[in-house]
């Protein structure tokens, strides 16, 4: 009876240091403290000490209840894993290291611009801490996810109320309504839309103020410009802008109504699916970006039905239901998601290779397969013949290089004593070298890339990037990370004017562009609506301030939620559900590899299709007693 005691208390105290020690990892300052002369003390070890006192900084109640919170957390996730008799996951552990060392890594080069190994080998140990500490809240929030997803999602639905069950029987519409209804306020108010740099782009070259070009997709171009020569013909801008938005929001809506109704057809709970109905009805970013005239909202959208589409033709195939109309809307919607944001072509083709495979190995009908195969095979007929034919200008090569771009001139701003005058001369083939290090910043390779000049030779670029990779690869991996992090680390908010007006869930709120299209152009707002227009502004300021719904626009939260939802179907042995997650996790790629770190507007097609993947958890028997 002592002996179980003391096991007793020592578990109590064992659970009560992890969390202690877990709410300093979250409390930690990611800086270099400064010492005054008073404080600086002849021993080195009691100065790291001093350091360490410096850089926790959990002092206070919160921090306290966190602690206690997390003590508890702990000594449930425990009891909870014992009775169930489980084990620890090797593989999750081995997924929860990676964060803790990626999220450190993260938070140190968005606090000090630089990693651990380029401060000290004593700021390598404590991050090692920091790191593991990291990993361990990972795993215990992975831990409880999975659960979630295996017992708390998925299921049959009890009965429910009259107005439940006329909301189940007409999901589609109600979706559809109460999506719309939540975004009318911001599309009257921002009437006719709000607009960056980009449309005024995009208007122009289809118009004939700029040379026809691909830089943003030519298709989506020539899609809004249909609807502004509407306008000019009604002598009226403004309203051919309006219907664009109009027409495109009516297509949006009815795609994430969509959405809501697969996770219904798929066995997903009722509380579930309501709430994604919540999700893309009151989350601020989804209601600015309807009443946006850029490419990124449809871009979202379409790319949100392809992942549906994806989904549906990989479950009617494992059901023998291989109907030819799946495979025409599959095709068809990955054509149409490339064609309103090029890097999509990225997503799309791999994993059409992907799907390829996997349908032969199913012994699917090659007239099925081929469909699929040239739908891919017309987009790029599509761009050969806009390119070569119709004189649109391609998308500079500029674009894909962001990260080579950034390492070079982080070498350069770093490093510029110890280049010699040959390797100097080459970099300034490409670049203005004595303007690069003023102009390097972390997050955002515009300043570098857009004046960059590839026309000596991408291998001869790639080259000499490579042989400055073997001198400075530490340079390398904090310029990678410097301009990617925020997609994968949990690091602060950005001031909205960081990374070109593009860091965190913009709201995109003017209508602006250089002065000379202001001469072309005569949009403009209704005065009497501005009042309006700042309330739904600053309502979604605040929302980006309240625990919880601040989260919907916390983009490393969907980026580790999505790979623990692979974990998961990877441990079920649900292979082939996997392939749309991959064709999501290739997106983040692309943005990880994007000219601006930490941007929603490159991460919203990955944040609108996230909940169709929770489809893929569903209930296997219900989804075949629903398809039959």
């Amino acid at each position: 009876m002592e002996r179980c005691k003391g096991m007793r208390s020592g578990k109590i105290i064992l659970y009560a240091a992890g969390g202690i020690y877990l709410s300093a990892v979250l409390s930690t300052n990611y800086f270099i403290p400064v010492f005054s002369e008073s404080e600086i003390h002849p021993s080195s070890f009691i100065n790291y000490m001093l350091k360490i006192s410096k850089w926790i900084g959990g002092y206070g109640i919160v921090w306290s209840i966190l602690a206690i919170a997390l003590s508890y957390l702990l000594y449930r996730t425990g009891k909870h894993r014992r009775e169930r008799c489980g084990n620890l996951q090797k593989g999750l552990i081995l997924i929860s290291i990676i964060f803790g060392f990626s999220n450190v890594a993260g938070q140190c080069m968005h606090y000090m611009d630089c990693l651990p190994i380029s401060v000290s080998q004593g700021w390598v140990l404590f991050t090692c801490g920091l790191a593991l500490g990291w990993a361990i809240i990972f795993y215990v929030a992975a831990y409880w996810g999975i659960y979630f997803l295996r017992d708390k999602v998925k299921g049959k639905n009890s009965k429910c109320g009259k107005i439940f069950e006329f909301i189940d029987l007409h999901l589609f519409l109600c979706s559809t309504l109460f999506i719309f209804v939540c975004w009318i306020p911001w599309i009257i108010t921002y009437y006719p839309a709000s607009m960056d740099n980009d449309v005024f782009f995009q208007l122009a070259t289809v118009i004939g103020y700029r040379p026809p070009s691909n830089h943003h997709p030519w298709f989506s171009s020539c899609i809004i410009a249909f609807f502004y020569k509407i306008g000019l013909a009604l002598r009226n801008e403004n309203f051919g802008i309006f219907l664009y938005i109009l027409f495109r929001d009516v297509i949006v809506v009815m795609i994430y109504a969509r959405c809501v109704t697969l996770l219904k057809e798929l066995g997903i709970k009722r509380w579930f699916y309501i709430g994604v109905v919540f999700f893309y009805g009151i989350t601020p970013v989804w209601g600015a970006y309807a009443k946006h005239a850029f490419k990124d909202t449809f871009g979202a959208a379409l790319f949100t039905f392809y992942i549906i589409s994806l989904i549906v033709l990989v479950k009617k195939v494992q059901w023998n239901q291989t109907n030819v109309r799946f495979f025409v809307i599959n095709g068809l919607a990955g054509v149409f998601a490339a064609l309103f944001r090029n890097n999509i072509i990225y997503c799309i083709g791999p994993i059409t290779m992907v799907l390829v495979f996997w349908l032969l190995r199913q012994k699917v009908f090659w007239y099925k397969i081929s469909i699929i195969i040239l739908c891919v095979l017309l987009y790029f007929l599509y761009n050969n013949y806009i390119l070569e034919l119709c004189g649109v200008e391609k998308g500079k090569i500029n674009e894909a290089l962001s990260i080579p771009v950034q390492q070079i001139a982080r070498v350069v701003k770093y490093h510029d004593n110890e280049l010699t005058l040959f390797e100097k001369q080459e970099i300034d083939q490409y670049f203005d070298y004595n303007t690069m290090a003023e102009k390097y910043n972390p997050i955002l390779s515009d300043p570098i890339k857009d004046n960059a000049d590839f026309s000596p030779g991408l291998v001869n670029f790639l080259g000499m990037w490579g042989k400055l990779y073997f001198k400075y690869p530490v340079t390398y991996l904090e310029a990678a990370c410097g301009q990617s992090y925020g997609y994968y680390a949990f690091t602060p908010k950005r001031e909205h004017w960081e990374g070109n007006w593009n860091s965190n869930m913009t709201i995109f709120n003017w209508i602006f562009a250089d002065p000379d299209y202001f001469e072309k152009f005569s949009f403009h707002y209704v005065d009497s609506l501005e009042i309006p227009r700042q309330i739904l502004h600053k309502g979604a300021d605040i929302w980006d301030q309240i625990p919880i719904l601040n989260l919907t626009d916390t983009i490393a939260l969907y980026t580790w939620m999505i790979v623990v939802i692979a974990y998961y179907l990877f441990k079920e042995r649900q292979f082939a559900d996997m392939i749309p997650v991959f064709a999501i996790c290739i997106v983040i790629l692309t943005c990880i590899a994007s000219p601006v770190n930490d941007c929603f507007r490159y991460y919203a097609p990955v944040a609108s299709a996230f909940p169709a993947l929770f489809a893929l958890v569903g209930e296997k028997e219900m989804a075949l007693g629903e398809a039959s």
